[in-house]
């Protein structure tokens, strides 16, 4: 097992200690993010205060675009993310919180790259206005476009004691021989809480304060005294207070969680059967090895990022095959 495989949360097996809601739960992450103008935004400048302090720009406002990123026709496959907007800097973000390492993930990611890409393609060039408007040609001139990922697992591994604790780990394209960027417009952001691990007495910046509440909020029972921003005393008070849900909302964590409790699984199920996401055959076979070990249709949906049909027609057919051989 790799060094940063052994740093991932431990604190999972602690869910019922604390009485705040976990935001790396699908319903956590939602409760405190979706149409959340201000937490999208601190969030948003906390993960990109490296950039921005070069660029001396900061993010006043956003935009929210529908998290549903299709493809230029109806009938192409339609891609869902968490949080989808456009900032008053003009470029996109996409923010997504991953529990689990799916299937063919970067790809996944690259495909929310082009998609809100291709949305910013005119149709028939570009409208030039004055007295009878027409269309004259575009040039690829194209908006930055930013996918960040919060994972629960390391994406890379280093034996470099430097990169131990870089939490923020940002792919675009780079060359390869003189190592300068080559484009500013396709990001990857990954942030990465297995990296994370200051004491509440280290926290000082505003990243330190949203990697803290993600990685350690469900296990305590009180704000720590150290984080003394006002955003998120009202976070810990008023949103992530598990005592202020609903029962419909209640029902809706506890499945969350089973969730995450599941995908734990998966993951050490997959890791110990030699079937690691990276190195299946092919989608179908994960499921039908998940399947025989007991997993639901809609725990395996969720960690091969299959729809709950598709998972059950893989089933199906599975099972009419074994019966059509059984009765030759």
């Amino acid at each position: 097992m790799a060094e940063d495989d052994e740093n991932i949360d431990k604190t999972e097996e602690s869910d019922d200690k604390g009485i705040f809601i976990d935001l790396k739960t699908d319903f956590g992450f939602k409760k405190t993010f979706h149409d959340n103008e201000e937490a999208v935004i601190s969030f948003l400048n906390a993960v990109m205060s490296k950039k921005r302090k070069e660029r001396k720009e900061r993010i006043e406002s956003i935009t929210f675009l529908s998290v549903e990123i299709t493809g230029d026709k109806e009938e192409d496959r339609h891609a869902i993310v968490d949080v989808y907007c456009r900032t008053n800097t003009e470029e996109y973000f996409i923010v997504e919180m991953q529990f689990a390492r799916p299937m063919n993930f970067i790809n996944r990611l690259a495909v929310y790259i082009l998609r809100a890409g291709g949305m910013q393609v005119p149709r028939r060039g570009v409208k030039q206005g004055g007295d009878g408007e027409k269309m004259v040609p575009w040039h690829y001139e194209m908006k930055a476009i930013y996918v960040i990922a919060i994972t629960n697992f390391p994406m890379f591994t280093s034996k470099s004691a430097k990169y131990k604790n870089i939490v923020v780990d940002r792919l675009c394209l780079i060359s390869s021989i003189t190592k300068n960027i080559a484009s500013d417009i396709i990001n990857i952001l990954f942030v990465d809480l297995t990296r994370f691990n200051k004491t509440p007495a280290e926290l000082k910046t505003t990243l330190d304060y949203w990697l803290y509440t993600f990685k350690y909020a469900k296990t305590l029972t009180e704000c720590p005294k150290e984080i003394k921003d006002d955003f998120f005393k009202n976070l810990y008070d008023n949103i992530l207070r598990t005592n202020k849900l609903n029962p419909k909302e209640m029902q809706e964590y506890r499945e969350s969680l089973k969730q995450n409790r599941d995908l734990s699984i998966f993951t050490d199920y997959s890791r110990m059967e030699g079937i690691a996401l990276g190195k299946a055959e092919g989608k179908a076979e994960v499921v039908l090895s998940l399947a025989e070990n007991g997993f639901p249709a809609e725990s395996i949906a969720l960690f091969t990022k299959l729809s709950v049909e598709q998972v059950r027609t893989i089933l199906r057919n599975k099972k009419m095959k074994t019966n059509s051989a059984s009765t030759e």
